[in-house]
């Protein structure tokens, strides 16, 4: 079986779609640009999507945006932004149904870098979660880790300078002003309880010019 010269232009509505979806992530239109074609089995693909308002639980209201091109179950090319008010999230990459491969990711609040992905990094979450070196780094900010998730797993996160406010771009109720110095976890599980072991120094904004300091 074969599609031919498959094309699509237009939005899709929620209320058009009604009891078909789940209540979240909600929005209200998606504009939508989209053709196929080629044998069902390899169907080549193509489009882009853009949706605004779109909400999802104690997240601010997302921009999203998004453009691919690809080869059946596979998207060989990804490039895909989230955005609220004052901060935006892109990446870029490729993905199928059981892991994907992100060449870039930079998180920004505004014009000014946060963090940038500094070398790619796969992410699988067949048999199991895994997330191979990622290496985040951004202006005396830094972010590395690995994990390997399931029955039996192991979890590296080390952070330097970072800051709980950023999250304040994201959340609907962010948590208190903490500037982590450092954050260095350590982990692993056999079919049980972690044994672990971290390290710690942060600051915590009290107010008024004072802050308190945590090691």
């Amino acid at each position: 079986r074969e599609l031919a010269n498959f094309q699509v232009d237009g939005e899709v509505r929620r209320t058009t779609l009604g009891g078909w979806l789940p209540a979240q992530p909600g929005f209200d239109v998606v504009q939508i640009k989209a053709r196929a074609a080629g044998p069902l089995a390899r169907l080549e693909h193509a489009g882009e999507l853009q949706a605004a308002d779109v909400t999802v639980p104690k997240v601010k209201p997302l921009a999203l945006t998004a453009q691919w091109q690809g080869r059946g179950d596979t998207v060989e090319r990804l490039a895909a932004t989230a955005s609220t008010a004052t901060a935006r999230l892109a990446l870029t990459g490729r993905l199928n149904p059981r892991e994907a491969h992100w060449d870039t990711l930079e998180l920004a609040h505004g014009d000014q870098l946060r963090l940038r992905l500094a070398a790619p990094v796969r992410v699988r979450w067949q048999d199991g979660m895994m997330i191979d070196d990622l290496q985040l780094r951004g202006p005396g900010t830094q972010v590395t880790g690995s994990v390997q998730w399931g029955a039996s797993g192991k979890v590296q996160l080390a952070m330097e300078n970072f800051s709980s406010t950023w999250l304040a771009d994201w959340l609907l109720d962010p948590p208190p002003a903490v500037q982590l110095q450092l954050v260095a976890l350590s982990g692993k599980w056999e079919r049980g309880p972690m044994q672990f072991s971290m390290t710690t120094g942060a600051s915590l904004d009290l107010g008024g010019g004072r802050t308190a300091t945590v090691n």
